[in-house]
């Protein structure tokens, strides 16, 4: 949601008219998008399916657009938007059946359809719901009618966890091309949404925990764009999965989640401070098997080091600089890579999810999806690693002026707070997690509990002694608990109105 001042969420207690629950709620959305009810909780995170499209209508220069072999006119009205110190400023809004017109080209008007528009107001109703399901099963039929995307994580005491990947999803015309504006005319009108009991779902799976980090819902789902939503091999998500396959079944603890969440969010990205571009979970052991140290005197050095590394950029000293020169030289050698194997074709600019895709795959003897150009350019892919490597040795070398890696310890990246109203807070570290974070313990009566953080603080208002006062909690990772029923209000409660 971004690093805001104020943040847009804050954090909500409902106790009545068949609510009993505590979470976060977002400014101006009716209802608890993350939250504890009674004897459950859940979460979620954005689902990233291709849902929406862009539609290209024929214009015949008289206000119509060509549509099922007929004419029609476009639906339009004018907006009068007030402007602060200027006229008011009147702008037409036009659509057709497919959505609002979102911009213009000689003979053709692109329009914007989402299946959500029109089901705002009934979405956000069922969201509501949530907050008041008797049973998984009251829960689950709640999702089915909401029409945003999402995944959500759901447990409760019981011993339930289930996770679904919800929204109302299109089935596109067959041979429709997904990546390329669509035929306005008729010709590639959306079949439906896929049926609800087809949609990714689980349920008491039997390795006992699910994750969710904005990944692919399930084997052989479609791709939906570049960023979050490169549903590759390589993804941040593997951070999690890497630590949740190590944990013993019936072990788990409050402090074992505090401990993933702090390793995930401070695992290192490419380039440090970028959330999404965590390469260094997925690829590292590979890469460095394809490394010849015999080539350079420096790398059976370096390649231990990386090999005991633990992958994560810290700074425990305070110094402003991350504790281990393994950071440095992992995203150094990762640019490098990119720059010798896909910058000739690919250029400046490449998205590094997409970039870390096709690197897994020219890692990869036999991939899932082979690499059908030449990217290595007649190298075999350990000579372009290994390569890469020293010529990130050299950089280093120059960058820090010195050729001891002890010296190589690069500056942290920090979170820039933007100030969206009148208060500021100084920056903090890097830390690639939500700014609201929310840990349960699910059980009956004193069993259960829970804490959270949500910064840089529940208020909006920058003389309100609220506005930043859990952002030293954030930056420490530290939590605060959860007051999860009306009665435990008693000796926290700073003022009522009625």
């Amino acid at each position: 949601m971004g690093y805001g001042v104020p943040q847009i969420n804050h954090e909500i207690g409902i106790h009545g008219a068949g609510f009993d629950v505590t979470g976060m709620e977002i400014a101006g959305w009716p209802g608890t998008p993350i939250g504890v009810g009674r004897e459950y909780a859940w979460t979620l995170t954005s689902g990233i399916t291709d849902n929406t499209d862009i539609y290209v209508e024929v214009l015949n220069g008289s206000g119509q657009y060509l549509f099922d072999g007929q004419w029609w006119d476009l639906d339009c009205r004018t907006e009068t938007i007030g402007a602060r110190g200027a006229p008011p400023i009147d702008t037409e809004i036009c659509e057709s059946v497919h959505g609002p017109v979102m911009g213009t080209a000689p003979g053709v008007a692109f329009t914007f359809k989402t299946p959500t528009r029109g089901e705002e107001l009934n979405s956000l109703e069922e969201w509501t719901n949530l907050a008041r399901a008797k049973s998984i099963e009251d829960f689950a039929e709640s999702l089915s009618k909401i029409a945003y995307n999402f995944n959500v994580l759901y447990a409760d005491a019981r011993g339930n966890i289930g996770y679904w990947h919800i929204g109302f999803i299109p089935v596109r015309a067959a041979g429709d091309d997904p990546w390329l504006p669509h035929d306005g005319t008729g010709g590639s009108e959306w079949q439906g949404y896929i049926p609800w009991d087809e949609m990714p779902h689980a349920l008491n799976p039997e390795q006992g925990w699910m994750t969710s980090w904005n990944n692919k819902p399930q084997v052989g789902w479609e791709n939906s764009a570049a960023g979050f939503g490169t549903f590759g091999p390589v993804h941040r998500v593997n951070t999690l999965i890497n630590m949740l396959e190590q944990i013993e079944p019936g072990t788990a603890s409050m402090a074992t989640l505090e401990a993933i969440n702090r390793a995930a969010g401070w695992t290192t990205d490419t380039p440090s401070g970028s959330a999404s571009t965590v390469f260094v979970s997925t690829l590292l052991h590979d890469l460095l098997a394809h490394v010849d140290t015999g080539v350079d005197g420096r790398l059976p050095a370096i390649v231990a080091m990386l090999a005991g590394w633990d992958w994560l950029q810290v700074d425990g000293d305070g110094d402003d600089a991350y504790d281990g020169p393994s950071v440095a030289v992992f995203n150094t050698w990762w640019d490098a890579l990119v720059e010798r194997v896909l910058g000739d074709e690919l250029g400046p600019g490449l998205n590094g999810n997409v970039a870390s895709n096709i690197v897994a795959r020219l890692l990869d003897d036999d991939p899932a999806v082979p690499v059908l150009h030449d990217y290595l350019d007649g190298e075999t892919a350990g000579q372009a690693v290994t390569g890469a490597l020293v010529d990130a040795l050299d950089a280093l070398a120059g960058t820090y002026g010195s050729t001891d890696a002890g010296d190589w310890l690069q500056p942290v990246a920090k979170i820039s707070w933007s100030p969206l109203g009148a208060g500021t807070v100084p920056d903090t570290i890097w830390m690639n997690r939500g700014t609201y974070n929310q840990i349960v313990h699910l059980g009956k009566g004193p069993h259960l509990y829970a804490e959270n953080v949500i910064s840089p603080g529940q208020s909006g208002d920058p003389f309100s002694p609220h506005f930043a006062d859990q952002l030293a909690l954030y930056a420490t990772w530290t939590y605060k608990p959860l007051v999860l029923v009306r009665q435990d209000l008693k000796g926290h409660t700073e003022s009522v109105t009625k």
